[in-house]
C-alpha cells in the first residue's frame, strides 16, 4: 500500500479499502482490470478526475482457512500494472 500511495501518489493507506463510488463516475473510467489491478485503476481514475477519495477503515479477519492467491505472477503483474498506471498520469 506504500508503495502504491508514493508511486502513483495518491492519498490512501489501503488501496483494497471499501469504495463507494457512483454508477456513472465507474461508467466513466477506462477500466482493464487484468489480474486484480482494478482497484488501482479505479482509484488512478477518480485521481485523474479531481474527485476527492475519502478513506473508511475496514476492519478485516485474518484468514482462517484457504489458501492466498498471491503468486510471483500475480505480483509482477501488479507492479507492471502500478507502473503504467504511473506513466499514464503523467
Amino acid at each position: 500500500n506504500l508503495l502504491v500511495s508514493k508511486l502513483l501518489n495518491l492519498p490512501v493507506t489501503d488501496a483494497n479499502s471499501l469504495k463507494l463510488i457512483k454508477t456513472q463516475t465507474l461508467r466513466e473510467l477506462d477500466l482493464k482490470g487484468e489480474l486484480g489491478a482494478i482497484e488501482l485503476e479505479v482509484l488512478v481514475g477518480i485521481a485523474k478526475q479531481s474527485i476527492p477519495i475519502n478513506l473508511f477503515p475496514v476492519r478485516v479477519q485474518e484468514r482462517f482457512a484457504g489458501k492466498s492467491k498471491c503468486s510471483l505472477k500475480l505480483i509482477y503483474a501488479t507492479l507492471h500494472t502500478i507502473m503504467e498506471l504511473r506513466n499514464s498520469r503523467r
